[in-house]
């Protein structure tokens, strides 16, 4: 029997529109357990460690890009291998990937966001 894991994960802050964030993204990722990927993993947590981070630490691509938080001491080169490997794993890896951008300014409320205006990326 196949198993599909389901990975879910939101970016914006729920609520009305203000202007630093006017969308609400829900993406999701899916992966076919049959289907190894833990080469592809190994290299994002060689990456990670090889740059101080603790193996399984997640990366947050917000302050990745603003050297916030875990990333404030690491200069340029070194934030930029942490995406390349980012975007390797995805294009090496059979996963498959989708994100509904909800426009919030077309919401009546933020209980019932809009997603007629939604569009699917990946």
């Amino acid at each position: 029997m196949r198993e599909l894991s389901i990975f879910i994960d939101e970016s914006g802050v729920f609520g009305p529109l203000e202007t630093h964030s006017p969308f609400y993204i829900v993406s999701l990722v899916f992966h076919d357990q049959s289907d190894d990927i833990a080469g592809n993993l190994d290299k994002i947590h060689d990456a990670l460690v090889a740059r101080g981070l603790d193996a399984n630490h997640p990366i947050h691509t917000g302050p990745l890009i603003r050297r916030e938080q875990d990333y404030r001491w690491m200069d340029m080169p070194e934030r930029r291998a942490i995406f390349r490997v980012l975007v390797d794993f995805v294009r090496r890896c059979e996963v498959t990937h989708h994100s509904l951008v909800f426009h919030k300014r077309e919401a009546t409320d933020t209980d019932h966001l809009v997603s007629r205006d939604c569009c699917t990326i990946g």
